[in-house]
């Protein structure tokens, strides 16, 4: 249990023996507990030998109070005798401690680390060049300046150095809730990898990208083609388009639909095929050899887009659909639908209900739109 005042409290109100609790947050700390009190100790191991050393009663030292002179004991026990009893020793330089000393006890905590990722920390570590610097006294700034020459030499090694430096900084607050000033803090964990544009989230084909979009597209492979194509005039998403199979298609009085058990929101989705999308599906159901339609990711015909100047993704191809059907006189209600988006009102969840006929209309409507004389 991790040792709060509420719990010594109820311990000792509940006691009829002494009895020893440990602090998981610091394995260390332990408290006894007496009817007549508590009181904290530091239990472990120091250089081969076990040790007890008595900390203090409680309420008299607090819990924080116990964990701080458990983590300044574990620091002193983690010096070499012969350099603290030395005469020559700078006694102001008692309380340092090193970034080595605290991966050291990092390190002795997580027993269960597997050698290579023991190795990793301590390559890492030292490729920063401060293993032997007060990590009480390398501020947020200084470091920046080191991961900023790391960095030039070498992106990954400065990327890495830095996070095993923030994970033994996080393991000392979380283990001690003494907290020091994370000097990673001004590193940017991004440093060296490519930043999405900030318009990834509202890019869509626009009505002048038609022309170009389907001119490119029927270059392509036709197995790409078809995916990419019945995407757009179905507004599905990504997974649910490349998960069909011959399954996913019923027939219903000459009509087809596709249906969708398992959908994001967890509800079913059923959607009348018709037009391009229905022709799309029965073409890859002649052809397809192992009930799959769309066994592609399309990559090819993406980059394809890309290098002709249409920036493009399985996801903007929805909302795409929605862009053009809005625009165009769909009502929102309708677009929802056809998302499957979950219904934000009480009229949307019990009375607004589409039948197929009109589901089939807005479809056709926007495909006209989307595929005019290109399709």
């Amino acid at each position: 249990m991790i040792f709060t005042d509420a719990f010594i409290n109820r311990s000792i109100l509940n006691c009829c023996n002494p009895i020893f609790y440990q602090d998981d947050r610091l394995p260390c700390l332990r408290c006894r507990v007496t009817p007549n009190g508590a009181s904290f100790y530091f239990v472990g191991t120091v250089q081969g030998v076990r040790v007890r050393k008595q900390l203090g009663r409680y309420p008299f030292i607090s819990i924080a109070s116990a964990r701080a002179a458990v983590w300044q004991f574990m620091i002193e026990s983690s010096k070499p005798k012969a350099v603290i009893n030395s005469p020559a020793a700078d006694t102001s330089n008692t309380d340092k401690i090193t970034f080595a000393a605290l991966l050291d006890l990092y390190l002795s905590y997580k027993k269960s680390l597997s050698p290579k990722t023991v190795r990793w920390y301590k390559v890492h570590l030292s490729s920063l060049g401060i293993d032997d610097r007060d990590c009480l006294s390398v501020t947020p700034k200084d470091f920046l300046a080191i991961f900023e020459v790391v960095h030039d030499r070498s992106p990954s090694v400065a990327k890495h150095g830095a996070k095993a430096v923030k994970t033994i900084i996080k393991w000392y607050a979380a283990y001690t809730g003494i907290a020091l000033d994370d000097p990673t803090r001004l590193v940017n964990p991004l440093a060296g990898i490519a930043i999405h544009s900030s318009n990834a989230r509202t890019r869509r084909l626009s009505a002048d990208d038609l022309p170009t979009f389907w001119q490119v597209l029927k270059g392509r492979h036709s197995l790409e083609r078809d995916a990419i194509t019945f995407c757009l005039l179905t507004a599905m998403r990504k997974n649910e388009v490349l998960g069909l199979t011959r399954d996913n298609i019923t027939v219903n009085n000459s009509a087809y639909f596709v249906t969708l058990q398992t959908t994001k929101n967890g509800k079913p989705h059923k959607l009348p095929l018709v037009g391009v999308a229905l022709e799309v599906v029965k073409r890859r159901m002649s052809e397809s050899t192992d009930g799959r339609l769309f066994p592609t990711q399309g990559k090819h015909a993406f980059d394809a887009l890309k290098s002709a100047g249409v920036v493009i993704s399985w996801h903007d191809l929805r909302r795409s659909w929605a862009s053009f059907a809005v625009s165009n006189g769909v009502s929102d209600a309708m677009v929802k639908r056809v998302l499957n988006h979950s219904p934000d009102s009480v009229t949307s969840r019990h009375y607004a209900f589409f039948d197929d006929a009109s589901i089939a209309d807005a479809l056709l409507k926007v495909e006209r739109v989307i595929c005019a004389d290109f399709c």
